[in-house]
């Protein structure tokens, strides 16, 4: 499944983040969604997400101009929808069962189903890292899915939020420019 380009996970808060224009703390943080994004429309990376996120962002409330810009992103293929089947499910279930009977001090006990299931998906679809904003807090501090970089359950994974490496200068509303992005990327 390894391809040499780099495979971000989604967790859904950065679909959310990404089709909200949510205001973060850190500005990096959505400009580094919208370097993914960009990296995607080069075809210099891939997005995974977890079919999973269908039943968190299309329950909920979304402008016209959200649901918009989420067809877009599936339209133009930009994110790549990975399916849940037994092997994902057991690898969440691993993961809960090892975390919750962890020793460490610092470990996250209560891993929520919908969270093991992101975190199996990436390890199962071989996620080169899995972006989230679950648990940055503002002090520059981490929690939650965020303490567990480097180890989920004994697998390797990258976990971290995605930062730019360069802060933009938006002249235009984020909503006009990633509109025209995304609808121009479809014509290359």
């Amino acid at each position: 499944m390894a391809t040499g380009k780099p495979r971000f996970y989604w967790d859904t808060v950065c679909l959310i983040a990404w089709i909200t224009d949510e205001e973060r703390v850190d500005p990096s943080e959505l400009d580094g969604l919208a370097e993914v994004i960009e990296l995607v429309e080069q075809s210099k990376a891939t997005i995974l997400m977890s079919v999973l996120w269908r039943s968190e962002v299309l329950s909920g409330d979304l402008t016209s101009p959200q649901k918009k810009r989420l067809k877009n992103i599936f339209d133009f293929r930009l994110i790549e929808e990975v399916g849940i089947d037994s092997r994902v499910m057991d690898l969440a279930s691993e993961i809960r069962a090892f975390h919750r009977k962890s020793t460490a001090k610092s470990a996250l006990k209560n891993i929520r189903v919908p969270d093991a299931i992101h975190l199996a998906s990436a390890i199962h679809y071989e996620a080169t890292e899995f972006h989230t904003f679950d648990g940055k807090k503002p002090d520059g501090n981490v929690g939650k899915l965020l303490t567990l970089n480097g180890n989920v359950a004994g697998h390797k994974l990258k976990i971290c939020a995605p930062q730019a490496e360069q802060l933009r200068l938006n002249f235009t509303s984020r909503n006009d420019e990633s509109d025209s992005n995304i609808e121009s990327s479809g014509d290359e």
